[in-house]
This record gives structure tokens, C-alpha cells and sequence, in this order.
């Protein structure tokens, strides 16, 4: 978990970019038991919390396994909810596999891989949402754009701070170069990609 000492000592490093990735693997307490983990949904709710004071503006993704055996519809429900309530970045789907040898492979109530599927799918349309919501928000905002590759003469793709993908075009005359860190505004946004321009 993140200590309240350790939420302090991130907030004291000015370099820090705003982003990091905490894995959950369920939002419903009943599942983590099952999973062995030492936390709970609320325990991770508050490290995320003292996470976002700690790092304004911060990007927080994560890790969701479903389908664990044992996981009824209520309890995927209750992840669910739980991921929405935290505001995820993005979160990175994983259905559950056996694995010969496990405890959990031997377990009686193993969830229905079309179930499973389903399940993913909910999560991954949550995800979306998730995304779309929180680069609505960003519109308007100026950021810095790390630039890695350029895709035409007058664009180039890279980050910002918080770890999302960007398209920065350029206007007429203003050139850029790999690993430059350049001022932008955020113009929009299409599927998972931020859109910018060079700040004025």
C-alpha cells in the first residue's frame, strides 16, 4: 500500500511526471480475498487518494483480472463500480487462465470462459469511458509533450507528463526533434490519442 510517509516523500520530488500504475486486479474485496491479496478495495482506494494529493493531475492506471473463480455477477459488478469511482487512466484487462499447480486452478467454481469474455469486454468498454472523460477535461489545458517520432513533415507523436499518447502538429515553419520536450495546448482528442499545438 502507499503510506501516507511515502505519499510524502513523492510529493517532494519536483521531477516526478504525474503517473503511476498501481495494480488492482479486482475492485470487489470478496475477490482480492480469494486471490490471496493482502489489501482490500478500501485500502486501495485510500493509497489512491493519498496518491493524487501527492501528484497533481495524476494519470492513475492499473491492472483488472476477471473471471477468478469464485467471482459471481455481483462481485464483477462491484468492481466495476469501484474502478469507475477511482477515475482509472486506463485499465489493463486480463481474463483468468488456470495454471496447473495453483490453489486457484483447483478450485470448484471456475468461471464460464464465455462469461469471462463478457466480463472483459465490460471492462475494457469501461476503460474507454474512463479515458474519453478524463481527455474531455483536458481541452484547453496546456501540458508538455516529450516528442519520439515524427509521423509526417509537420507532425509528431510522443507523451505528456502524465503518460498519454499525443499527436502535436506544427504549424508552417516550426520544426521539432526527437526526445525535445515542447510546450502544447490540447486541441482534442480521437479514440486513446490526445491532439496538440505547439504552444503560443
Amino acid at each position: 500500500s502507499v503510506t501516507p510517509a511515502f505519499a510524502e516523500v513523492l510529493a517532494g520530488v519536483p521531477k516526478l511526471c504525474p503517473h503511476v500504475h498501481l495494480s488492482l486486479q479486482s475492485g470487489c474485496s470478496r475477490t482480492l480475498r480469494r486471490m490471496n491479496r493482502k489489501y482490500d478495495a478500501r485500502a486501495y482506494e485510500a493509497s489512491a487518494a493519498r496518491l493524487a494529493q501527492a501528484l497533481p493531475g495524476l494519470n492513475l492506471t492499473t491492472d483488472i483480472i476477471v473471471g477468478f473463480p469464485g467471482e459471481t455477477e455481483a462481485d464483477h459488478q462491484e468492481s466495476l463500480a469501484f474502478c469507475r469511482q477511482i477515475g482509472f487512466g486506463k485499465i489493463h484487462v486480463f481474463r483468468y487462465s488456470a495454471r496447473a499447480g495453483t490453489r486457484a486452478a483447483a478450485f470448484p467454481d471456475q468461471v464460464n470462459p464465455a462469461i469471462a469474455a463478457v466480463r472483459s469486454r465490460d471492462f475494457q468498454a469501461l476503460s474507454q469511458a474512463l479515458w474519453l472523460r478524463r481527455a474531455a477535461g483536458r481541452v484547453g489545458q496546456t501540458e508538455e509533450v516529450l516528442l519520439e517520432q515524427q509521423l509526417m513533415p509537420h507532425e509528431w507523436q510522443g507523451y505528456t507528463r502524465c503518460y498519454e499518447f499525443t499527436t502535436v502538429r506544427l504549424p508552417d515553419g516550426q520544426t521539432g526533434q526527437t526526445g525535445q520536450i515542447m510546450p502544447v495546448c490540447l486541441t482534442g482528442y480521437n479514440k486513446q490519442v490526445l491532439q496538440a499545438l505547439p504552444r503560443a
